[in-house]
């Protein structure tokens, strides 16, 4: 509640030192939780949590850092969802499902590519990366958990689209306009993805090469 406040508020104290203490704090009651921690679950939360720590202390001096975590954060993520991944028949409705929920991230991918800032071509490349990886990974998940309903995929599918939500705020926040709803949906959703990815880790089923599932 600390993180959601500073960042409503813009109290910068309180925003940094709850942004600080977030994921050692999730890392401990995962800790409690289970007797052996999922790995790559560690791995990720760890490197988004030095991504935060890069945009606390000015994401333009660290901008290369900032990436190298948050895409090596998303990969690993990718790896759990490929290796987790199964088959099975698909009912017609699900299919509409899938054409739903995928249209969706196709309409929202082009809406915020056209709100990115005319800045060098690298830039600009960047963020679309940065929107089309966190799309796929939303659209990942939701046809994981279709396929196979299990907690642990309900879960990653809930730290999928919080990620989503949290991530297109800062992008908003930073890129193109700060308002108190941007303030309030990006720790909102921000927490519960960390949130989320805990608890897919506590979930999952021990199965696989990574035994995401």
């Amino acid at each position: 509640m600390s993180f959601i406040a500073g960042s409503a508020f813009s109290i910068r104290p309180l925003l940094i030192v709850s942004n600080l203490l977030l994921v050692p704090v999730l890392l401990l009651y995962y800790r409690f939780m289970t007797h052996k921690m999922f790995l790559p679950v560690v791995a990720v939360l760890l490197l988004l949590y030095l991504r935060d720590i890069f945009l606390i202390y000015n994401i333009g001096h660290y901008l290369g850092y900032t990436w190298f975590a948050f895409i090596l954060a998303i990969l690993i993520l990718f790896l759990c969802l490929i290796t987790g991944f199964q088959r099975s028949k698909v009912h017609p409705v699900e299919i509409i499902s899938f054409v739903i929920m995928y249209g969706f991230l196709s309409f929202l991918f082009v809406t915020l590519s056209d709100g990115v800032p005319d800045d060098t071509l690298f830039r600009k490349w960047a963020a679309y990366s940065y929107l089309f990886l966190l799309m796929l990974l939303m659209g990942g998940t939701f046809t994981t958990y279709i396929l196979k309903s299990h907690l642990a995929s309900l879960w990653f599918m809930v730290a999928a689209s919080s990620l989503l939500v949290s991530e297109v705020s800062l992008f908003f926040k930073i890129l193109i306009v700060e308002d108190v709803s941007v303030n309030l949906f990006y720790p909102l959703f921000h927490v519960l993805a960390y949130y989320g990815l805990m608890e897919f880790g506590l979930r999952r089923r021990m199965t696989g090469k990574f035994g995401c599932f």
